[in-house]
């Protein structure tokens, strides 16, 4: 089974008002808040804020300025933005840590997420401790409906589609 999974992760706590006014989907894992990020609302953010999401050096990962305004409204000065990309054999991932929007080091997913303050008990590696393996795709979280996904967990706040301005 493929995932692709884009996402700001950052530790509690963090400021619920301002994920729910962005309408962003947490999941909230082991002392840990997990802003999924779907492709649909990130350009929908870009068009009412006129922040870009991407850095024109590196577009590997969302890590323009609308990713580090969501992070500090929402209380993150440290935290990472990661990437997974699985489907049909092919893989790739990518994660950033940032302190204060300043790269602090790239790595593997696994390696950003321990120097973030992931500590491995009870799982194989990092990404499965704060249960990044069922977060699968991150338009699920998004739906307009009640089936949006996150409805169904108790460790989560839906996302939601920004209203055009």
């Amino acid at each position: 089974m493929g995932h692709h999974i884009n996402a700001i992760i950052g530790k509690l706590p963090v400021n619920e008002d301002k994920i729910g006014h962005y309408g962003l989907a947490t999941a909230f894992e082991d002392g840990f808040a997990i802003i999924l990020l779907d492709e649909d609302h990130i350009f929908q953010w870009i068009k009412i804020s006129g922040l870009d999401a991407v850095n024109d050096i590196d577009e590997e990962v969302y890590e323009g300025e609308l990713i580090h305004f969501f992070a500090k409204e929402i209380g993150f000065s440290r935290y990472a933005v990661i990437k997974t990309d699985y489907f049909a054999g092919i893989g790739e991932q990518h994660a950033i840590l940032f302190d204060n929007s300043k790269i602090e080091m790239r790595g593997s997913i696994n390696q950003v997420l321990g120097s973030l303050g992931v500590v491995v008990k009870d799982k194989c590696d990092e990404f499965e401790q704060i249960a990044l393996d069922y977060y699968r795709t991150t338009e699920y979280y998004y739906w307009q409906s009640e089936k949006n996904w996150a409805r169904l967990k108790p460790n989560m706040i839906p996302g939601r589609m920004p209203e055009a301005k």
